[in-house]
């Protein structure tokens, strides 16, 4: 089945010139933000490779010489609008017209990942980009049957692709971001589908991100993760370590925050609901945020570039697979000035001076431990250093030294010590596609 990943024929338009570079970049400011460890750990670890307790972001506002802009496309089961994580406006229904719900004898129950996904790419407190509008396509439904399971369907994810595509070729000065935290058991069919579109998204200047899958297998085995017309993301933990739970393997292209990622959820009489999940689901749209923040300050990037760009500017991922296969992590969120600039960081740790003397301190005191166990040991081995363990049937062989006397009593001592020791029908375009939490 295709769930969401989580734990709980048209004339082309003239496209933007997707193999060229900008050397002179729209000028534009970066906003500094403090973050919190409990809940933002995310954002902190994408523009920097140490918990610095700060992020930085482009301020979309700023950007003077890109006035056709940036969209971000969440396909997903549907975005509570009104949420204020969001502007006033910013999140349009194309797909439905909200979070996917169920009515229940407990009131009405709405399903979280898509608010979650979009408060992740482009919330105003806790995205990982900023502001920038943002088109909801609702495609995974409550199952009626199983009110656990909320299935996205094969035909209305294809509908939702088509719309996609047809609104990047009506616009095609405009770049745009198309998050896809969704997936399932590879196929011919689906993979044929997600592969064209997706090159399709990328000619008419779109850039497909998708989640790698929640299996702990092997990425390349998963649909649309497979794809290599999209930038397929894999799961770290607050330590930049894999999440146990996330896939791997040659086709993760990036890694991103996605254990116990806080973000925006829908609620019944109510519009200010956090929470945590876990998933690729939620690394995948961080990602998401991050490309949206090169593609606004570099429009030209293409999806090779976007790639390049990632990369260039990233850390490793604590994985015991990442000797076979790439793992690497962005660490710069605010959009590179010029293509080719390295990460322009001060090694600020982030410390107060008065952590940095209690490490001082402890340093010191560890030391000094440290130094009067060898000097014991040390000491200890000199006073045995020439004895021998006498025969047992023969006391007069062996065990002579300068002083019998005191090595007969270690000996012996010796002696004593030696003895006591020891999910997918690919023919019905009804076929249902699973979330995972």
């Amino acid at each position: 089945m295709y769930e969401p990943l989580f734990w709980p024929n048209q004339t082309q338009s003239t496209s933007i010139p997707i193999e060229s570079f900008n050397t002179t970049q729209p000028t534009h400011q970066c906003s500094n933000i403090s973050t919190d460890t409990d809940k933002s750990y995310g954002l902190d670890l994408l523009d920097s490779p140490w918990l610095d307790g700060r992020f930085t972001y482009v301020d979309k506002d700023t950007v003077v010489d890109n006035p056709d802009g940036l969209d971000i496309f969440i396909i997903d089961s549907g975005i509570q609008a009104d949420h204020v994580e969001f502007e006033e406006g910013q999140v349009q229904h194309m797909m439905g017209n909200g979070p996917a719900s169920l009515q229940t004898n407990f009131g009405i129950q709405y399903d979280p990942h898509g608010t979650h996904v979009a408060g992740s790419a482009s919330g105003k407190n806790f995205g990982s980009s900023r502001g920038f509008p943002i088109y909801d396509y609702r495609v995974c439904e409550f199952d009626e049957n199983d009110p656990q399971e909320v299935p996205c369907y094969t035909s209305l994810i294809t509908d939702a692709l088509d719309q996609v595509l047809k609104k990047l070729r009506d616009n095609p000065a405009r770049r745009g971001v198309i998050n896809l935290s969704l997936g399932g058991e590879k196929s011919f069919a689906m993979n044929d589908l997600y592969h064209s579109y997706f090159d399709k998204f990328i000619t008419a200047g779109g850039i497909p991100v998708v989640a790698a899958g929640n299996e702990d297998q092997d990425a390349c085995d998963v649909s649309p993760a497979y794809s290599s017309k999209a930038i397929t993301v894999g799961a770290f933990d607050i330590e930049r370590r894999k999440a146990w739970f996330s896939n791997w393997g040659n086709c993760v292209d990036i890694w991103g925050p996605g254990y116990d990622i806080w973000s925006s959820i829908p609620a019944e009489n109510a519009n200010d609901r956090y929470a945590y999940l876990s998933g690729t689901s939620m690394a995948s749209p961080m990602i998401a945020g991050i490309v949206a923040n090169l593609l606004v300050v570099q429009p030209t990037l293409s999806f090779d570039g976007v790639l390049q760009a990632l990369k260039q500017n990233s850390t490793t991922v604590s994985f015991d697979k990442c000797d076979e296969y790439e793992c690497l992590a962005p660490v710069y969120a605010c959009g590179k000035r010029e293509y080719g600039d390295p990460i322009p960081f001060q090694p600020d740790t982030g410390l107060l001076i008065w952590e940095i003397i209690l490490i001082i301190i402890g340093v010191c005191l560890f030391v000094c431990v440290v130094v009067v166990v060898i000097m014991y040991v040390t000491k200890d081995k000199k006073k045995v250093k020439h004895t021998k363990i006498p025969d047992k049937d023969n006391p007069n062989v062996g065990g002579t030294t300068d002083n019998e006397e005191e090595e007969q009593a270690i000996i012996a001592d010796t002696g004593h010590e030696q003895e006591g020791q020891n999910s997918l029908n690919n023919n019905n375009v009804t076929q249902r596609y699973a979330i995972n939490v």
